[in-house]
């Protein structure tokens, strides 16, 4: 399935930089199995310290018990 979102951005510490993020992404989830395997990119853009528009991106998996 394809999933989409939004949300915060928040890193304490030297500096402190706080943003706005939006996630999109795709998963991978196998029948009769506990993984789902997934790849997303996330644009944000930082409000707080330095203004401006970067992209994340990630990819993993989640186990579900």
């Amino acid at each position: 399935p394809l999933y989409w979102g939004g949300g915060l951005k928040v890193r304490v510490g030297d500096p402190f930089v706080l943003g706005i993020r939006g996630p999109l992404g795709a998963s991978y989830i196998q029948k009769n199995t506990l993984f789902e395997i997934f790849f997303e990119f996330a644009p944000f853009f930082d409000l707080v310290e330095n203004t401006r528009l970067s992209l994340d991106g990630a990819i993993g998996f989640r186990l579900y018990l």
